[in-house]
């Protein structure tokens, strides 16, 4: 679980600065700005403490907001609620960021809800994958059968000529 809480975090990194989420937050209203900064900082201050990290608590609370997003949802409408919506609304105007952030949300709210032994099962790996699986039959195939490919798609096409 410490994993993906990292990577959630970082992905909050990567989100504010690709979508400018600081220079947005300055066109908000100045009641939503002060807001949003405090719960910013507070979100920030909690993680680093005294430590002032480089980016400073605010960046770290973006990170932050990120990371319930994906890992604690209700934890991120308590700690978040005004910068949330403002958040969710540029997530709203990237369909493709929204997509993948909701995926992630759902996919550790799953694995979160599994019994203890499938998550130890997720976690281990019994073949390391690979990109090229390929044999010496499938070279000379590929490098002097110049009807191989067709073959291939042919098989997994199938053979019948039955439309049902």
């Amino acid at each position: 679980m410490k994993m993906v809480e990292t990577v959630s975090h970082e992905i909050g990194h990567f989100l504010s600065k690709t979508q400018g989420i600081k220079d947005l937050l300055k066109l908000s209203t100045k009641t939503d700005r002060v807001a949003m900064r405090a719960e910013l900082v507070g979100a920030g201050r909690r993680l680093y403490g005294a430590r002032k990290p480089n980016g400073g608590y605010g960046e770290e609370g973006i990170a932050e907001w990120a990371k319930f997003r994906i890992t604690d949802p209700n934890r991120m409408a308590a700690e978040f609620p005004v910068f949330a919506p403002f958040a969710e609304s540029i997530l709203d105007k990237n369909p493709a960021l929204k997509v993948a952030m909701d995926k992630a949300q759902a996919d550790f709210a799953r694995y979160q809800a599994s019994p203890a032994n499938a998550r130890l099962r997720s976690m281990i790996a019994t073949k390391l994958p690979s990109r090229f699986s390929i044999n010496p039959n499938d070279i000379v195939d590929y490098a002097f059968d110049d009807l191989a490919a067709f073959r291939r798609a042919a098989d997994d096409l199938g053979t019948t000529n039955d439309p049902n």
